[in-house]
């Protein structure tokens, strides 16, 4: 038979069932994986939240010492700028389709 659509093999339907079982065992366990590594990503994101609205809640606090207001902003400095890189290295990315880095800092985590 010249079918190219027929595909011949030497293996007996056992073997394919065992095959195919074995591919949706590790398919499920990549899941499974993928699972556990988002909700571990959403437990992080709760304490990331919690912990900026402490930072807030300090500044609010202490906003009249101004010894702290400057050395709060000094740390946050960096921060908002690389959050800054982020947002613009996104949004060019999805306007463009292709994207290169103007800096190594956060923004090569998008990659």
């Amino acid at each position: 038979m010249n079918n190219p659509w027929v595909r011949i093999t030497d293996e007996t339907d056992e073997e394919i069932v065992i095959n195919e079982e074995e591919g949706s065992s590790s398919m499920i366990q990549q899941e499974t994986f993928e699972h556990t590594r988002l909700a571990e990503r959403h437990q992080q994101l709760a304490v990331y939240r919690k912990k900026f609205e402490s930072a807030l809640a300090l500044y609010e606090r202490e906003i009249n010492n101004d010894n702290f207001v400057k050395n709060y902003e000094a740390f946050m400095r960096p921060i908002i700028k690389a959050v800054n890189e982020c947002e613009e290295a996104l949004q060019a990315r999805s306007q463009q389709g292709t994207w290169g880095p103007k800096s190594g800092r956060l923004a090569f985590w998008l990659r």
